[in-house]
């Protein structure tokens, strides 16, 4: 009623209009008392009827100025059912006014409310000009009513109302005037947020309850085929566009739904199939909202096309299980494959779980760089699938490393797999015009054998692997077998050694460093030996290994340190001179963060020059991690350590590393020096060794010296110091300090053959 509902009438006729309807109680009674009563004259009746219409458009206007932008009834979803609720009550109160003759009064009434409810919500930015001129308007009118009452002249009576009314209407008015110039335009911000919604990546509709379209964005115009909005905001409706009569009946039966739900804001979702203007099917996933936009209730849907969903849903897929770089498997996806029903893997049936790894792959990243490994990896990969059986699953399980599974496969079969990729990576690989020749090594696990559970398989296969590497790389091996019984021996060694350290079965030999031109002991190298009451002599190279997997390499290393330095100690008290004592660190060792520190604790302890001992680290240790490395041998450096690699060449090192490492000495490992003294190329890389050496300014120690051919190229050569049992096996303390109290310079003859 208050509101004007009614649509296409004109704010003034709709103003009018809410009056008489406030109004018609009071001149109901009116005209009723007029009528029956005949003490009453005409002209009383239309005096009253005046005045209750005037007092009927100052609670309108009221109501819509002053009351409905700011009072509680402004908020929620039907704020015409509260202003209709207020128009009733003032229209009760205006017939009792009118009954009890306090029209004039009721009226002035008005005008003190609207004043007052402008002071208490608008407060300090009402102009105080302003204010004073409602307030004097307001002592006005009521100084005019008391003088019209009090003379009881209608007409002087009458005027006092119109006053009051129209200086009502011009207080509203004007600050309403006041009102919309504080309040920020609206035009800049609603053009903004029309601009965002036209360029969301979702489709957009707002439409009336009939699915009649009033806006679309241009996502939802291209998604129908138009490619101006316009097109579709032209009285289409969105039910048209609906592919058949249900899918209509649908998107129809949800529009009613929101409208009809006693909820504010409601809510719903729908798939509906479209057919756009060019006559192609679209499954639309529908989101609608449904609020009250003014007097109409108004509906806004988001619009996917369901085409678009499924391949981000694809996408998301194939980041989730796939690799980016070689398009293979990830590794997450292996126990998925295993555990599929159609692999059989549940029922028994036989098969392989093959563990392949490029040979020397970190040192075609150090060399030729990570972009050529990545290509090189994709092309391992593709020619993997050629040449496994059709069908085959391959996964990137890390890094370089990969995993084949052989479904149906008995060991034979997997056999001549094996076999077959090997055969094919014998011919090389041509990259970007390069040929490189690149070999695999196979660990392989057999299923259900050796289990079927993948962390199972993959811890199998990968011993199998390291075994496979073992042997030089360009092999495979199972896990069973030698594999198998090495595993073991592992397990068994790694609790014996655990008891050695605690029942101090471990003990340490001496092996003398000569120098070629004195024939003289430079330098003693500590070698670790244990002899076990249950396994008797274990080898080193057999004990060490289980040692670092273990961690027990730490404890192991401290004591040997220890025990060096103290053994060192030992022979300067008694008056002899060792030259330097040489011990192994072990990789662990090296990655500890106060390495140095426990190196210059334990030689402040037994009273050891720092240039008297000396660290010898392996190649490999040196390249796992080479900051690391290279701050470690700076400070080891920058205290006096002597420090040295060892066992060169077998561990690809890049030359640049190794002229960043304060180095001292270099040893040539014994695979090189067993060659020597036949024409080939072991004397040719031994000699480029020497003279890399001496180009870095390093002393050169040959390891594995046994005939005195060897030693004669090696002198020839310009090496400066020898290890070997040409001169000397490992020796305990007792026959160490007999050499060192002979002085003599070594004799070849009479020392190999202690």
């Amino acid at each position: 009623m208050i509101s004007g509902r009614c649509q296409g009438a004109s704010p003034q006729n709709s103003m009018m209009v809410s009056s008489i309807l406030v109004a018609w109680p009071a001149l109901t009674w009116l005209t009723m008392t007029g009528v029956t009563d005949p003490s009453i004259g005409v002209g009383e009746t239309l005096y009253g009827a005046l005045q209750a219409l005037m007092a009927a458009v100052a609670a309108v206007a009221t109501i819509r100025i002053a009351l409905a932008p700011r009072l509680w009834f402004r908020r929620g979803r039907h704020p015409h059912r509260r202003q209709m609720a207020m128009g009733i009550l003032f229209a009760s109160v205006l017939a009792l006014g009118a009954a009890a003759q306090l029209t004039s009064w009721l009226l002035l009434a008005m005008a003190v409310v609207a004043f007052g409810v402008f002071l208490l919500t608008r407060g300090q930015r009402t102009e105080l000009d302003l204010a004073l001129f409602g307030l004097v308007l307001l002592v006005t009118c009521c100084l005019f009513l008391v003088v019209a009452e009090r003379v009881a002249d209608p007409f002087l009576q009458l005027g006092g109302d119109g006053l009051v009314l129209a200086g009502l209407l011009l207080l509203l008015r004007l600050l309403g005037r006041e009102d919309a110039a504080t309040r920020p335009p609206c035009a800049p911000r609603l053009a903004c947020l029309k601009q965002l919604i036209d360029v969301a990546p979702v489709g957009v509709v707002v439409m009336d309850t009939d699915s009649r379209i009033r806006y679309a964005n241009r996502q939802f115009a291209s998604m129908m085929g138009s490619a101006d909005p316009l097109e579709l905001e032209a009285g289409e409706r969105l039910s048209d566009l609906a592919q058949d009569a249900v899918s209509r009946q649908v998107l129809l039966r949800e529009l009613a739904n929101l409208t009809e739900s006693a909820e504010p804001d409601s809510t719903g979702a729908a798939a509906i199939s479209l057919r756009t203007l060019d006559g192609v099917d679209v499954t639309a996933d529908m989101t609608f909202g449904c609020a009250s936009v003014g007097d109409r209730a108004t509906i806004i849907a988001i619009v996917r096309d369901t085409l678009e969903l499924s391949q981000q849903d694809y996408l998301l897929h194939m980041m989730a299980t796939t690799d980016d770089l070689t398009g293979l498997p990830n590794r997450a996806q292996l126990s998925l494959i295993l555990d599929d029903p159609a692999s059989g893997v549940a029922r028994g049936e036989p098969g392989a779980l093959v563990l392949i790894d490029l040979d020397r792959f970190r040192q075609v990243n150090e060399t030729l760089g990570h972009e050529f490994g990545d290509l090189l990896l994709v092309t391992v990969c593709a020619r993997l699938v050629e040449n496994l059986p059709a069908g085959t699953p391959l996964v990137r399980f890390s890094g370089d490393v990969l995993v084949a599974v052989l479904f149906g496969a008995d060991r034979g079969a997997v056999v001549a797999s094996a076999d077959r990729i090997l055969r094919a990576f014998a011919e090389p690989i041509l990259i970007n015009e390069w040929e490189h020749s690149q070999s695999l090594s196979l660990g392989i696990a057999l299923i259900p054998s050796d289990g079927q559970d993948v962390s199972q398989l993959v811890r199998k296969a990968d011993l199998a692997l390291g075994w496979a590497k073992s042997s030089g790389g360009n092999a495979y091996a199972f896990y069973d077998g030698p594999v198998a019984d090495q595993v073991q021996r592992r397990h068994r060694l790694q609790s014996l050694l655990r008891q050695a350290l605690a029942e101090r079965e471990l003990h340490l030999h001496y092996q003398p460093r000569v120098d070629l031109l004195t024939r003289r002991i430079t330098g003693w190298e500590a070698l670790l030996r244990w002899d076990s009451p249950q396994e008797g002599a274990v080898s080193p190279g057999e004990f060490i290994p289980v040692a670092e997997e273990s961690g027990l390499i730490l404890e192991i290393g401290d004591w040997v340190l220890q025990e060096a330095m103290a053994q060192h100690a030992r022979w300067i008290d008694q008056g002899l001179n060792p030259g330097t004592m040489a011990v192994n660190v072990s990789p662990r060792q090296l990655r500890r963060p106060d390495f140095a520190k426990r190196i210059a604790a334990l030689m402040e302890r037994h009273g050891v020059a720092a240039n008297q001992l000396e660290l010898e680290i392996t190649e490999t240790a040196l390249m796992e991690d080479v900051p690391t490395a290279t701050r470690v041998l700076k400070e080891l450096s920058d205290m006096g350590v002597s420090l040295s690699v060892d066992d060169f060449g077998t561990g690809y090192s890049s030359l640049g590393y190794l002229r960043s490492f304060p180095l001292d000495r270099l040893k040539i490992d014994r695979s090189f020096v067993t060659p020597l003294g036949s024409d080939g190329h072991p004397e040719a890389i031994a000699r480029a060794i020497i003279v890399l050496a001496h180009s870095l300014g390093l002393t050169v120690v040959a390891e594995g010296v046994e005939t005195e051919l060897q030693l004669r190229y090696l002198v020839l050569n310009d090496c400066e110091e020898v290890q070997g049992f040409l001169f000397s096996r490992p020796l305990p303390v007792a026959e160490c300090e007999r050499l060192l109290r002979n002085g003599r310079p070594l004799c070849v003859r009479e020392v190999a053959g202690n």
